[in-house]
């Protein structure tokens, strides 16, 4: 897969919202916008991060930033896990994983077991329990997030090294400021 990097545009999707109707990412022009593409509902790498975002929400509303979070799984899995965290930004689900292969995501056994990862899966579990060893999605996806601009361009295109390797949250809240 190609992978999209900073002057791309980025590309557009209509999914389905845990929320309600479904969203485009076209419905943010006009705004600079967070895009994370996450694994599987249950992911053990995912949700600590989902948590780290939630918790800077406030001060992205506040510079103006749209989150807006796409996981490899169905609608009603993604209810049962992040859903009951009740986030109040776009949390969209990509059962095909179509829209992960339109942004150039990856897939690795060897970034799953990299032990870099452990911190964040000692968390992922505490979090999720047993559901952490079920599959609840498309299991090999690397995660990956962009900073998009106003006007659909990716400005920073972030594709995880290994599965908890995200953008750290002062990088994401410097580029907020930034713009603001």
């Amino acid at each position: 897969m190609r992978h999209l990097k900073a002057g791309d545009p980025a590309p557009d999707f209509l999914l389905p919202s845990i929320q309600g109707p479904a969203v485009t990412l076209k419905q943010f022009r006009g705004r600079r916008v967070w895009l994370m593409m996450h694994r599987m509902s249950n992911c053990t790498h995912c949700n600590p991060h989902h948590r780290t975002v939630m918790r800077l929400q406030p001060q992205m509303e506040e510079a103006g930033v749209a989150i807006v979070e796409v996981w490899a799984t169905t609608v009603d899995k993604l209810q049962r896990t992040v859903g009951r965290t009740q986030p109040t930004f776009s949390v969209l689900c990509d059962e095909t994983a179509a829209t992960h292969r339109a942004y150039g995501l990856d897939r690795s056994l060897k970034r799953l077991v990299d032990l870099r990862n452990y911190d964040m899966i000692k968390e992922g579990f505490a979090m999720m329990g047993a559901r952490g060893w079920i599959s609840e999605g498309v299991m090999f996806l690397v995660p990956a997030e962009f900073l998009i601009n106003e006007q659909g361009q990716i400005e920073q295109a972030h594709y995880n090294e290994y599965m908890a390797d995200f953008l750290s949250p002062e990088s994401v809240l410097q580029w907020a400021l930034d713009g603001h």
